[in-house]
């Protein structure tokens, strides 16, 4: 965790200036770098449940992105539910790509009725995951894999964006 706090100031006016404070309970240690062309993430678990006050944050970089795409699969997921119309408490999101070209995919939350499949075509694909403070769920086992652009895309549910 980083906080980054810059300052700028002119002759012309003092004040008392400003304080901060910054306090992190978050135990769970995740999120960072997809790697490789394959792999899995999963939500940190403490006992049979995710923890609490928990931000994962995982990144992917696509070397190639004409012809490939980043495909995630998560069988199942069981995240807190309450208000899911806003997944407002814990949550789990993908975003593809940056700046204007930004895609967010729909927050997951609750318990999911069968396997969930995005398909991201653009060059940068976020994964995160966010937990308040109380009520915890099993969590989430999430599947990556690189492949090239078209092909088939299984289950009952499935989110794909084109490139533009």
């Amino acid at each position: 965790n980083v906080m980054t706090i810059l300052m700028v100031s002119d002759s012309t006016v003092t004040s008392r200036g400003f304080k901060a404070r910054w306090d992190s309970e978050q135990t769970a240690d995740c999120g960072g770098h997809m790697q490789g062309t394959s792999g899995v993430l999963s939500s940190p678990i403490v006992g049979s449940n995710y923890t609490n006050n928990t931000w994962c944050k995982w990144t992917f970089v696509n070397p190639n992105t004409v012809n490939s795409t980043l495909v995630l699969n998560t069988p199942n997921y069981h995240i807190e539910d309450a208000h899911r119309e806003h997944c407002r408490f814990d949550w789990l999101q993908v975003t593809g790509g940056m700046g204007s070209e930004t895609v967010r995919y729909p927050r997951l939350c609750g318990d999911s009725l069968g396997p969930v499949v995005i398909a991201n075509p653009l060059g940068l694909t976020t994964v995160l995951f966010k937990t308040d403070n109380s009520l915890t769920d099993k969590g989430f086992n999430m599947s990556y894999s690189v492949s090239p652009c078209g092909g088939v895309v299984e289950g009952p549910e499935a989110i794909i964006a084109s490139p533009n």
